[in-house]
């Protein structure tokens, strides 16, 4: 009888899927726990980076104590009922300029016990400097070449191109991305568009347009830092053009209109594209970089915004040959500390009906994004496919630059 009992398998299944149901139950369970644990970290780290900022506020005008009260305040109010008994610690290094705030608690498992864990500890901290005030120079090298002075779209293209045939039969040049005999003409084909009537819809709109409304939108909101007082952070922005040479428009200005006057660089001639001349003048205009401590010592930042089409060479005459940007220029401004952020307006074809670009841009297109990218910062490179999203990419850049400059740190 024992021999029969030993061999015989029914019944096999239900023993097994028991043992199998109270595994998967647990793990089920267990996901649970996980689940909850994990909302309550994100719930305490909230918490810690609301206390860590209120901290940081208070020290800025009140003394330690009133800090350590206005974080134990500011956590409390921050987290949910069933965390209120967290242990809420802070320590505030005046030397260092920072304040760190931590919560732990612990969760009592509902599912893991089962399995032997009856709670799960966890710890969310932050840190967040003191600033008092901080003082920031937005410095901002405009590309105003030929290859900027593109139509914007392609209705843009067919008003200019109307426009100049009906005057000498002449075609709309660069702005139509044809090469043009400069010589031959009084004035150029940008000047010529400025002069387009308006019962003829007035100028037609180019790249270079579009570019500078994305940097009086850009200027605006960084101005606009000045007045909030919550920020403590001080502004000014400097501004530089350049295509064949380099030449500097106005010097830490905080007034909106000066900064959009001193974007026409009519000293500058609309032609080809000199980063050598623009980056070591640009380099000379940045000087050495500051802490931001005072007006004095602003930090300093340094935008680029450009098609980067380098024009290196006479190649066939009269069209010259391109190169990426050389990284050496870049390196040097990085090297002082700045930071360094370019904004690149996609070069493209547009009508191109003698093959211009072909022959002078198409050969090195495929490297000048890489390029512009290594020329930027780590994390400051920012690419605009279409003219028409320059503003919507200037703006981004530098909301996300002062961003980088508030008090969290960790």
């Amino acid at each position: 009888m024992f021999k029969r009992y030993w061999i015989d398998r029914r019944g096999n299944f239900a023993i097994m899927a028991a043992l199998s149901f109270s595994v998967l139950a647990l793990a089920i369970g267990g996901a649970v726990d996980i689940s909850m644990v994990s909302m309550d970290e994100t719930s305490a780290q909230g918490a810690a980076d609301a206390a860590a900022l209120a901290g940081a506020k208070t020290m800025e005008s009140g003394s330690v104590a009133e800090a350590q009260i206005a974080i134990q305040a500011v956590a409390l109010a921050n987290l949910p009922d069933r965390l209120k008994s967290s242990k809420i610690t802070s320590d505030i290094d005046t030397a260092q300029g920072v304040v760190n705030v931590a919560i732990s608690n612990s969760y009592d498992t509902a599912f893991l016990r089962l399995g032997g864990t009856k709670t799960i500890s966890y710890s969310r901290s932050s840190q967040s400097s003191i600033k008092r005030d901080g003082f920031m120079d937005f410095y901002f090298l405009l590309d105003v070449s030929e290859s900027m002075n593109i139509a914007a779209d392609e209705v843009e293209r067919k008003k200019l191109e109307d426009w100049t045939a009906e005057k000498n039969d002449r075609p709309c040049a660069f702005a139509c991305h044809m090469p043009e005999d400069w010589t031959k003409w009084r004035i150029s084909a940008y000047e010529m568009n400025r002069l387009i009537p308006p019962e003829r819809g007035g100028p037609a709109r180019l790249r270079i347009d579009v570019l500078r409304d994305a940097f009086k939108t850009t200027a605006q909101k960084l101005l606009q830092i000045n007045a909030d007082k919550s920020q403590n952070l001080s502004i000014r922005i400097s501004t530089a053009g350049f295509s064949e040479i380099f030449a500097r428009g106005v010097e830490r200005s905080t007034d909106e209109n000066t900064l959009v006057k001193s974007l026409d660089f009519k000293n500058i001639p609309s032609k080809h594209t000199y980063f050598r001349e623009a980056l070591s003048g640009f380099e000379t205009m940045l000087g050495t970089q500051e802490d931001g401590s005072s007006q004095d010592k602003p930090e300093k930042v340094a935008v680029i915004i450009t098609d980067g089409v380098n024009d290196v060479g006479i190649g066939r005459a009269p069209w010259m040959l391109t190169a990426p940007v050389d990284q050496s220029y870049c390196s040097r401004i990085k090297g002082k500390g700045i930071k360094l952020a370019v904004l690149e307006i996609k070069y493209v074809p547009n009508n191109d009906p003698w093959n211009f670009f072909l022959d002078r841009v198409g050969r090195t297109y495929p490297q000048i994004s890489p390029a512009l990218m290594m020329c930027a910062s780590p994390g400051y490179y920012y690419l605009a496919t279409d003219s028409n999203q320059a503003s919507e990419r200037l703006t981004g850049l530098a909301n996300e630059i002062v961003r980088r400059n508030l008090r969290i740190r960790q």
